[in-house]
C-alpha cells in the first residue's frame, strides 16, 4: 500500500506563459493528474468507480504557490489521503522543483457521488481501505466571504463541450481559469497567483449559461462568484490572493 504517491512531470511549452515560467494553471493540472494516478495504483481506478457507480467530486481546495518552474524543468508532485470525516474525504499535495524545493502545496476536500442516484453518498469503508492515510484531517486554508451581490465586474459565459468532464459537468480546474482570465491583461502582466481557495457548491452542466462576478477586496485580493441568472445560490466561490511578479 502506497503511503504517499509521487510522480515527476516536465514543464512543456504549452505549460508556460510569455515570461517563460509555468502558468499556475499547469501546476494545478499536474496536481489533478497525480491524484488520478494515485487512485489508479491503489485500486480506486476509473473502472472500479464505474463498477461501484460513483465518482469523487471536489468540494473545496486551497492552493499556495511559492515559486514557478521554467520551461523543460522537472517537478515532483506528491499527494496523499488524510482519511475521511463524515461525508468528506481529505487529500493534500506538495510540489517540488528540480532542486527539491517546495514550490506549491494544497489541501482539498471531496465527496463520494453516486452516478446512479445523482447525489452524495456515505463513503464506504471498502474504498477508504484502498488508501493509506497520512497526517491529520484539516480545513486549513479554506476561505469564504459573504456575497453581498455588489460586484466590480461581471462577465457572461457558456459551458462548452470542451469544458466538461466525464460527468458532463464543467471540470473543476476550469473555474480557476475563468477567474484568472476575467482579469485584464495589464493586471496579469504584472501579477501572479499566490494563493487561492475555492468552494464548489452547485454543478454547471453542458450548455449552461453563467456569470463570473468579480469583487475587489484589496489591491491584491479578489473574490469571484460564479452563478446563473435568477439563481439564489452561487455555483462556485473563489478567493484569490495575487502578488507582484
Amino acid at each position: 500500500m502506497i503511503e504517499k504517491f509521487e510522480d515527476k512531470y516536465v514543464i512543456k511549452y504549452l505549460d508556460i506563459d510569455k515570461t517563460g515560467y509555468a502558468n499556475p494553471n499547469s501546476i494545478i493540472d499536474y496536481m489533478q493528474e497525480a491524484s488520478s494516478m494515485h487512485g489508479e495504483v491503489t485500486g480506486c481506478s476509473v473502472q472500479y468507480m464505474m463498477e461501484k457507480e460513483f465518482v469523487w467530486i471536489l468540494i473545496e481546495k486551497c492552493v499556495n504557490i511559492y515559486d514557478l518552474p521554467k520551461l523543460d524543468e522537472y517537478i515532483t508532485v506528491r499527494t496523499w489521503s488524510c482519511g475521511n470525516k463524515g461525508l468528506y474525504a481529505y487529500r493534500k499535495y506538495e510540489v517540488y522543483n528540480k532542486d527539491n524545493k517546495l514550490i506549491a502545496n494544497a489541501n482539498s476536500k471531496w465527496i463520494m457521488y453516486s452516478t446512479s442516484r445523482k447525489r452524495p453518498i456515505k463513503i464506504d469503508e471498502e474504498t477508504m481501505k484502498l488508501y493509506y492515510t497520512v497526517g491529520d484531517i484539516s480545513d486549513e486554508g479554506f476561505i469564504h466571504f459573504e456575497d453581498d451581490k455588489q460586484y466590480d465586474k461581471i462577465t457572461k459565459q457558456t459551458v462548452y463541450y470542451k469544458d466538461v468532464d466525464t460527468n458532463w459537468h464543467m471540470n473543476n480546474k476550469k473555474y480557476i481559469r475563468l477567474a484568472i482570465e476575467s482579469m485584464d491583461s495589464n493586471f496579469l502582466d504584472t501579477h501572479m497567483l499566490e494563493k487561492y481557495s475555492v468552494k464548489y457548491i452547485k454543478q454547471l452542466l453542458y450548455t449552461d449559461k453563467y456569470n463570473i462576478c468579480m469583487k475587489k477586496i484589496s489591491d491584491t485580493e479578489y473574490m469571484y462568484y460564479i452563478n446563473q441568472d435568477n439563481e439564489s445560490k452561487n455555483n462556485c466561490e473563489i478567493y484569490i490572493k495575487w502578488k507582484q511578479k
